[in-house]
């Protein structure tokens, strides 16, 4: 046998040889893994966290009080009395709530996310905007000097949506916000609506 054909088959055994041993390797490696669990990089509709749900928030920021509280029935005779609007010399059941900054104008936020349902210039109520949530509770906010939202416009919980102003139906209040909150053709209690999601209306 020449030295070439004794190299050559050294190689071609070297080659089988290794070949073979990472067969056995690799065998092994599928051995000892093959109970390892594979995770999958996209989560699961279990791991996908909730969105958390809205809560109805005030609809203003800063020193701002009530000034005139919705007409609830519950209500003793003496609260039912302070909620009472004088118009036209009749006395009217609040059928919103009222708040006041000491007279000067404030600023007016979308208490809930929405759509913008309603925008005119009432000559009694002053100006007015509704916006009405996805889950079908309308806001409606009355007395207002400026609106900076359109009609139809989409507007998420704490967008600007104007300034507070006067009106003549509550001109004893002076500059002031009227707001109303709406449940399936109800009328509610906004001060009783905060803090609340939709659903625990």
């Amino acid at each position: 046998m020449n030295k070439k054909t004794y190299k050559i088959g050294l190689l071609f055994c070297l080659s089988v040889f290794v070949f073979l041993t990472g067969l056995v390797v690799y065998e092994k490696f599928n051995e000892n893994n093959q109970d390892i669990p594979v995770v999958s990089m996209n989560p699961t509709p279990t791991e996908t966290e909730t969105k958390t749900e809205e809560k109805i928030a005030k609809p203003y920021a800063g020193e701002v009080q009530v000034a005139r509280s919705f007409y609830d029935q519950s209500d003793d005779a003496e609260k039912q009395g302070k909620s009472l609007v004088l118009f036209e010399g009749v006395y009217r059941p609040n059928q919103g709530a009222d708040f006041t900054s000491n007279n000067k104008a404030f600023e007016v936020l979308a208490s809930l996310s929405g759509t913008v349902t309603s925008k005119k210039e009432d000559p009694i109520f002053g100006l007015c905007v509704s916006i009405e949530s996805d889950n079908g509770v309308t806001i409606t906010y009355q007395s207002m000097s400026e609106v900076s939202v359109e009609l139809n416009a989409k507007v998420k919980q704490g967008d600007v949506l104007g300034k507070t102003g006067e009106n003549l139906y509550e001109a004893d209040l002076g500059n002031h916000l009227h707001m109303i909150v709406e449940k399936n053709g109800n009328v509610l209690n906004p001060e009783k609506c905060f803090d609340k999601t939709t659903k625990e209306l």
